[in-house]
């Protein structure tokens, strides 16, 4: 197994930070949950499924596009990102999180939606002589 060059370790510890703000801001989100899950279930299914599909893909096509520009635009260097471009990645990234969590979070309602409900139980149990074991 090789060893970690300096330039893989520069830009770990770059990341690194970025990494922990976009688990941090998820793990928020999800404190959020339960007033979303309202919020999603008084919209109409098929509002839900178009949202969660467009939060899906719309957020990797803007992760994609927002890298590409900072590549583009010379953000990236050989020791790694610059301070601006780190600043971008790290927004991409939120935006990157926020628009995937609401797209799981239409997916889980629509699924909700579709659950059917147990059969309700009888009002009195009933012991039948039959299923006694004696």
């Amino acid at each position: 197994m090789a060893a970690i060059g300096y330039l893989e370790l520069v830009i770990f510890l770059q990341g690194l930070p970025a990494l922990i703000l976009w688990l941090g801001y998820g793990l928020w989100m999800r404190k959020q949950s339960e007033r979303l899950h309202t919020k999603l279930l008084s919209r109409p299914r098929n509002k839900n499924i178009g949202l969660g599909m467009l939060g899906f893909f719309g957020s990797a096509a803007i992760m994609l596009a927002g890298l590409f520009a900072i590549s583009a635009l010379g953000g990236m260097t050989k020791s790694g990102p610059s301070i601006l471009a780190w600043i971008a990645i790290a927004a991409l990234g939120l935006i990157f999180v926020h628009l995937q969590v609401l797209a799981a979070a239409n997916f889980v309602v629509v699924l909700e939606q579709n659950v059917t409900p147990p059969p309700a139980k009888p009002s009195q149990l009933q012991d039948f002589p039959e299923n006694k074991n004696s």
